[in-house]
């Protein structure tokens, strides 16, 4: 009768340990896919006060990736959703300065896929005053 209790227990603890063993790994694999080749920059075109975000994701064309944008001190919010081109994943879009006094800044986001995690690029503010 002991040894029955004790082979169920030692099995019981083999299985608890093989459960955490695979759940472990679940999270990590996840944690190496590599980042979306993602370069994202702001410019102001000429001296017009007009502002153009753009950039290239090699590794997501022709899919809509997100811009965000934060107001003064706020958080990060959606503002926008933007198509690269499908032959190099190019982008681009104007962005706009607020009202006097006001910092804006902007980020792009490339969703997650199979192969990459998600992406982000903080681009830069644009503050009036």
């Amino acid at each position: 009768m002991r040894s029955t209790k004790f082979v169920a227990v030692l099995a019981a603890m083999v299985m608890s340990i093989g459960l955490m063993l695979v759940t472990s790994t679940g999270g990590a694999e996840a944690a190496k896919k590599p980042s979306h080749n993602l370069i994202a920059k702001g410019k102001e075109i000429g001296s017009t006060d007009k502002f153009k975000l753009f950039g290239k994701v090699s590794t997501f064309k022709g899919r809509k990736i997100i811009i965000q944008r934060k107001v003064n001190s706020g958080k990060y919010r959606f503002w926008k959703k933007i198509k690269t081109t499908k032959a190099k994943g190019r982008f681009s879009t104007r962005i706009y300065g607020g009202k006097r006094g006001s910092k804006i800044c902007y980020k792009v986001v490339v969703p997650k896929t199979k192969k990459y995690r998600v992406t982000r690029d903080v681009v830069g503010c644009i503050t009036t005053f």
